[in-house]
């Protein structure tokens, strides 16, 4: 079991804490796997360094998940280096 610290925009980071998103959609390149933690940590962009995904700042929210499904995307060419995982808060 890994355990993944993983930026998220406070939207998402909300509706995780909620109960109402139960999955993320990630690229894969930190080898997920079913059973990992996630530490989903608050994230504010910098509006203008959006495209460079650069810049903003950690608010100090965190929460635990823990991955209990993964959908490759394999099958799809444009978009195989992303996982969908299925997540449910600790």
């Amino acid at each position: 079991m890994w355990v993944h610290r993983l930026k998220i925009y406070p939207k998402f980071f909300n509706d995780v804490t909620s109960g109402v998103k139960k999955f993320e959609f990630r690229r894969n390149d930190r080898k997920f796997e079913v059973g990992d933690e996630l530490i989903l940590m608050e994230f504010i962009p910098n509006v203008n360094d959006l495209a460079s995904g650069d810049g903003g700042s950690y608010t100090g929210k965190s929460c635990r998940c823990e991955i209990t499904y993964m959908l490759g995307l394999s099958y799809l060419s444009s978009v195989q280096e992303y996982v969908v995982l299925g997540i449910k808060l600790l």
